[in-house]
């Protein structure tokens, strides 16, 4: 089970595929910027994110390279109230599978694929990603299945 964290998301754009994906569609020379917003600024009170370009490699570099932290005491990241949220959300999406098999019946496999399926709504950041995971709270209570 899986997230974007900050180690996913350097990985990916790190990935070859990435920027072969960018030199496509915007040509050789185009510049990438990226709007980043680091936990620690948001502690420091900052709300908006800051324009990198240039240390946006180095900084996704050492963040894959730090990848081994998470989920460690040591993980930056894993304090926030975002990430305890996305471990929360994991657990209780595992904890939802092995009751619907535990349960699972040819009468209910599709009300169980369907159910299974709602988690597909979380999706965005920020304030974004947390109306997504209440319409899939509010799916999963209409649904009337228990985490």
């Amino acid at each position: 089970m899986t997230y974007k964290d900050e180690y996913e998301v350097a990985r990916l754009h790190l990935d070859p595929s990435a920027s072969a994906s960018l030199k496509l569609q915007f040509g050789e020379g185009a510049r990438v910027t990226y709007h980043l917003l680091p936990p620690f600024l948001e502690r420091l009170g900052r709300s908006k994110k800051i324009d990198v370009s240039w240390g946006a490699s180095a900084i996704f570099t050492s963040l894959r390279a730090l990848k081994f932290l998470r989920g460690t005491a040591f993980d930056p990241f894993g304090h926030t109230a975002s990430r305890r949220l996305d471990r929360q959300l994991r657990d209780d999406f595992i904890g939802l599978v092995r009751g619907l098999i535990s349960d699972l019946t040819p009468a209910n496999h599709q009300r169980s694929v369907e159910t299974v399926n709602l988690a597909s709504k979380i999706r965005g950041f920020g304030s974004v990603r947390a109306l997504s995971i209440d319409s899939y709270q509010d799916a999963l209570r209409d649904s009337a299945v228990t985490v």
